[in-house]
């Protein structure tokens, strides 16, 4: 993990707010975490690329690796503590309202030992909703690391772009159609700003990815990222994808479709070849 993006000055005040009281708690009881989500896609790629931000969000997802249940309700326990509200319904919900009275809606999402045969959690108390875990890991290994404030300084990881496509694209075989469109939307908004980051821009050209794509600078960013989203998913999470974006064909439409009306479909060729 050495990349470093420096977005000291850029963000709200509130979010840097919750960000360090997040960042507290978790050290203090030695729990690793890293954002993801919609935040995670801003930090990056508006924040710390320039990519121009197309929906904003005051809801931030942790996803926290703990060993077990109780390490997670501890760290519920120690956030309650530093003046975050706990959701009374959804188990891995948190509320905060910062020093401009401004709310913000955070969500802990625990990995690790408390996943099933399947790496899917089963939220207490009763087990009934289950979430898929698959790809988390990963994106903790390959984490970013953003630095939101100097003095004192702050050091957040953040899944990297790479990560965030393989957890978007777990996460749409998941949900209803209407939110599952987000996801898919957040993968092309990925892709077309990939770019923008210039150690990537770079190896477009310098490993031959623009040539072989005719000079389109999408669809070679498509099939770099297929090669790295292959490279670093996990066996499980590599067959998950297969299973549901490769071989089921009515989801491989769909998803297309919700990534780029136009161009999904070449898109998510480059995507997922590598995979297979």
């Amino acid at each position: 993990m050495n990349t470093l993006i420096d977005v000291t000055g850029k963000l709200p005040h509130g979010l840097v707010e919750m960000y360090r009281k997040v960042d507290i708690c978790a050290k203090g009881l030695g729990i690793d975490y890293l954002i993801v989500g919609a935040m995670a896609r801003d930090l990056v790629m508006h924040h710390g690329f320039g990519a121009h931000i197309e929906r904003g969000t005051r809801d931030v997802d942790f996803a926290i690796q703990v060993a077990s249940w109780q390490e997670f309700n501890t760290l519920k326990e120690a956030l309650s503590a530093q003046g975050l509200s706990v959701d009374q319904k959804l188990t891995y919900r948190l509320g905060f309202v910062d020093s401009d009275s401004l709310p913000w809606e955070l969500d802990i999402l625990p990995f690790g030992n408390v996943v099933d045969a399947h790496h899917d959690i089963s939220w207490p108390p009763d087990g009934e909703f289950k979430m898929s875990t698959l790809g988390f890991p990963e994106a903790l290994l390959q984490a970013w690391q953003v630095k939101i404030t100097q003095a004192p300084e702050c050091l957040v990881k953040v899944a990297n772009p790479v990560a965030m496509i393989i957890l978007k694209m777990v996460a749409w075989t998941e949900r209803d159609r209407e939110l599952r469109k987000k996801d898919a939307a957040d993968i092309g908004y990925i892709l077309q700003n990939y770019a923008k980051i210039p150690s990537v821009l770079s190896c477009l050209y310098e490993d031959g990815h623009m040539e072989r794509c005719d000079w389109d600078e999408d669809m070679a960013s498509a099939e770099l990222l297929g090669i790295e989203i292959a490279d670093v998913s996990a066996e499980p999470t590599r067959q998950y994808i297969i299973k549901h974006l490769v071989e089921n064909q009515p989801n491989r439409a769909a998803f297309a479709r919700d990534m780029n009306p136009i161009h999904g479909t070449q898109w998510l060729d480059r995507l997922t070849d590598p995979l297979v």
